[in-house]
């Protein structure tokens, strides 16, 4: 630390002060952060979604879009997009839960 009255060169060498200082180094970021490991498609989860309804699983199910996000192996967002569309579609409906804010998938039209 300088004090008044005090010159650099009163400290010695730049070189010997900088010396402990962290240096850059290449970084290598962890896989998940370099590569995108993708789950399914949007035609992916469409199948996914004639199949449970046609196995009457759907409406059993009575899962989240978080967790069709989860199953489906994709962001969150990306899902609740989806399922937007298939809403639009027709295909499903995203029913409220009377709990909080919590609302489950279901096939368009069936009675629970």
């Amino acid at each position: 630390m300088l004090t008044p009255g005090c010159s650099y060169e009163a400290l010695g060498p730049i070189d010997q002060h900088f010396s402990t200082w962290p240096r850059s180094q290449a970084v290598d970021h962890p896989t998940e952060f370099n590569e995108f490991k993708g789950g399914f498609s949007l035609e992916d989860a469409r199948r996914d979604l004639f199949q449970l309804r046609a196995s009457s699983e759907l409406d059993a199910m009575k899962l989240s879009k978080a967790a069709f996000a989860q199953r489906w192996r994709v962001p969150k967002s990306t899902a609740w997009t989806w399922i937007q569309k298939f809403e639009d579609e027709g295909l499903i409906e995203s029913v409220a839960t009377g709990r909080r804010n919590e609302t489950v998938i279901r096939s368009r039209g069936s009675v629970s």
